[in-house]
């Protein structure tokens, strides 16, 4: 079974986690809900775009407008994950394919000027599989376990949203 594979299968409860949080079942046009999730993605993209210190990444830039998220958990464990390959592969994999899944139905809870965010042809998709699918099975736990982790902290993060 591809590395993908795997992990969705065995991140999937933690991902619904995520996606049944109240902060992205509030997410619609101009709802304070889609500023916060939009301030994240932007920010953490940039974070992972400034770490792509290679070509192997280059199509999946979407070269995000930053807005200020205050410094947090998610932001330290992917800076921290980016002298690890393997680990920063599992950010990629994360942060991009979850935009590319999720692209049809955010399209529709967010204003359009943030579409630039999840506009991904069915090519980039496919190299971004065959880039995580050719990481080697020794790695594959480290992977997987670190997906997991940034999803717990998402979940985290979400939910102070609404503590705040």
């Amino acid at each position: 079974m591809d590395l993908c594979k795997k992990t969705y299968i065995q991140t999937n409860d933690l991902h619904k986690l995520v996606d049944g949080s109240q902060l992205v079942k509030g997410i619609a046009i101009d709802s304070k809900e889609s500023e916060y999730y939009i301030n994240l993605i932007e920010y953490v993209l940039f974070l992972l775009e400034y770490k792509m210190k290679n070509n192997e990444f280059n199509e999946l830039k979407r070269y995000p407008k930053v807005n200020f998220v205050p410094f947090n958990d998610i932001t330290k464990k992917i800076t921290d994950d980016s002298g690890n390959p393997v680990l920063f592969k599992s950010q990629i994999y994360l942060w991009y394919l979850s935009l590319m899944a999720g692209g049809k139905i955010l399209r529709k809870k967010l204003h359009e000027k943030y579409h630039y965010l999840l506009d991904f042809t069915e090519s980039q998709k496919v190299e971004l599989k065959q880039i995580i699918n050719n990481i080697p099975e020794c790695n594959h736990s480290e992977f997987i376990d670190n997906v997991a982790i940034m999803y717990k902290l998402i979940a985290e993060y979400f939910d102070k949203f609404y503590i705040q």
